[in-house]
């Protein structure tokens, strides 16, 4: 019922990869290199509930390829060029579209930040300590 192909440098799917898959109800093909999806690629997917495909270099997604999923909830682009106003869902589907901003070369991790910002409030509470401990010892 659930298919993970994540983190597989995919670049390419056969057109009929999931077609004996009707039952599948999550499939992952996040951070991996698909560029294109064929139309026919989830067709037989009727009862899909939830796609991922974050962090692919995918810049738009051809008209028809999700309009079969009709019970299509979860849609999770993120860190994608996509243009996601360009795509038709089924129009019985309630998709949530989850898409964050592409990932910029220049952007730095939170927990870079948040070290930084911990080893300047540890220089500065080390500062005042001494001060105070040298104006306690006088």
């Amino acid at each position: 019922r659930e298919l993970d192909l994540s983190w597989n440098k995919l670049s390419s799917l056969a057109p009929t990869l999931f077609a004996d898959l009707v039952n599948l109800k999550s499939l992952n093909l996040s951070y991996n290199k698909l560029k294109k999806l064929d139309a026919r690629l989830f067709s037989n997917l009727c009862n899909l509930e939830q796609l991922l495909l974050i962090d692919n270099p995918m810049r738009k997604i051809k008209r028809g390829t999700l309009s079969g999923l009709a019970k299509l909830i979860d849609f999770q682009v993120g860190h994608n060029k996509l243009k996601i106003n360009s795509i038709d869902f089924h129009p019985e589907a309630t998709v949530t579209v989850s898409q964050l901003k592409p990932k910029s070369k220049n952007q730095h991790s939170g927990w870079l930040c948040f070290g930084l910002t911990f080893c300047i409030y540890m220089y500065l509470f080390f500062c005042v300590g001494l001060c105070c401990f040298k104006r306690l010892s006088v």
